[in-house]
């Protein structure tokens, strides 16, 4: 019942709040108005054979959601499907902090953070993954942080399910799966691993290459990671190598985008991990000053702008400055449990959320001009792992 009452404040204050800030105005422009949605829904209805094209980039399980939604019941069954996932996310994040905190004033965080953000309410109108994706990570911190004594091997099937909507995630679930399996091989325990949560990530996505094969003629998996690298990381790391001006927020003249363009056009992946070698400092310098431009980015989803909703834009930014302090507190907090040996233990217990949250970071070092869309998904691990660390350094600091 108290779920159920959560649930529906949370959805009642969105909806007024999407109402004031006139986003169901713009829902019809605004749901495909982004290419990627457009490809999205142009896949779907591929696989659906009711029109469209074949991706090499996208994933095939989003795209048959937009699709479907759409063709049932058009944009308005699409936003409220997404909206219901956002509310359902909100309610899980609810049941997280009240079994692991028991405390109202970070109830109260977890609205102003999660419940109403500006990014998160819009994206509900918009046919992009971060929406499911988000979810997807309020349920991993549910699982995580339950006691349920197969939460390790359902986190898998959920990160298996994100991989075929984010290809991003791959790389992650690979790595969490033979981990596991390597451990239960050690242990001699290999039957204990087998379970239907594993088969199925497994089958989730093996999906994808066999759809590749039929569709494109080869096993892979999506190649959106390789053209992200090209057209993002190497643009900026090639200015940098050459002393060529490439603002993030603004991006280089017309004639040295030309210029880094051509120069770069023919560079195969080795011709890129090559010039990384070479160029190590820059290289790294790169991908940081990129992750720190994402994460105080704002939010390029937002109706209007800050002459014409000006409570809208002015709170978005108040919500961002507010999630870059919780960025910079936790590095405090991991500082002082540094000096802790039980470190080891509550890093082990969180390891995947962890994991995830890193992940989903460091990643988001390859692109740019996305505003707060790379690491937005991130924000429901980071809400609960975060204050988890505070609350254990608070405890170490001010322990009697």
């Amino acid at each position: 019942m108290r779920l159920f009452v959560e649930g529906s404040l949370l959805a009642t204050l969105g909806i007024v709040l999407l109402y004031q800030w006139n986003v169901f105005t713009h829902l019809q422009g605004s749901m495909f108005s982004a290419v990627d949605a457009q490809q999205y829904k142009a896949y779907g209805e591929y696989l659906l054979d009711i029109g469209g094209y074949a991706s090499s980039t996208r994933p095939y399980l989003y795209p048959l959601l937009v699709a479907g939604l759409s063709k049932l019941g058009g944009i308005q069954l699409l936003w409220c499907f997404q909206f219901v996932l956002h509310v359902t996310g909100g309610m899980l994040l609810f049941a997280t902090n009240r079994s692991t905190f028991r405390s109202i004033i970070l109830w109260v965080a977890i609205v102003v953070l999660y419940g109403i953000h500006p990014t998160l309410l819009v994206q509900t109108g918009h046919a992009l993954t971060e929406n499911i994706i988000t979810f997807l990570m309020c349920v991993l911190v549910y699982v995580q942080f339950s006691k349920s004594p197969a939460k390790i091997l359902h986190s898998i099937l959920i990160i298996g399910i994100a991989s075929v909507i984010k290809p991003l995630f791959l790389y992650l679930y690979v790595g969490i799966l033979a981990a596991l399996l390597y451990r239960a091989l050690k242990k001699k325990s290999g039957r204990s691993i087998f379970k239907i949560p594993v088969i199925a990530s497994i089958i989730i996505v093996m999906t994808q290459p066999v759809l590749m094969k039929i569709q494109q003629g080869s096993f892979f998996f999506s190649k959106i990671g390789s053209i992200t690298i090209h057209d993002y990381y190497l643009q900026l790391l090639y200015a940098r190598v050459e002393g060529i001006s490439f603002p993030l927020q603004s991006g280089p003249n017309e004639n040295d985008a030309q210029q880094i363009a051509s120069a770069t056009a023919a560079w195969t992946t080795g011709d890129i991990l090559s010039y990384v070698a070479h160029h190590p400092v820059n290289a790294a310098f790169t991908g940081v000053e990129t992750i720190f431009s994402n994460l105080d980015s704002g939010s390029q989803l937002l109706p209007g702008n800050k002459e014409t909703l000006p409570v809208l834009h002015g709170w978005a930014k108040v919500v961002r400055k507010l999630s870059v302090g919780f960025h910079l507190l936790a590095v405090l907090g991991i500082i002082i449990l540094a000096f802790k040996k039980s470190l080891k233990n509550r890093l082990a217990e969180n390891a995947i959320p962890l994991l995830t949250l890193l992940y989903i970071i460091i990643t988001s070092g390859i692109s740019f001009w996305q505003g707060d869309r790379l690491v937005i998904i991130a924000l429901p691990i980071w809400i609960i792992v975060y204050f988890t660390l505070l609350q254990n350094a608070s405890n170490c600091l001010f322990r009697k």
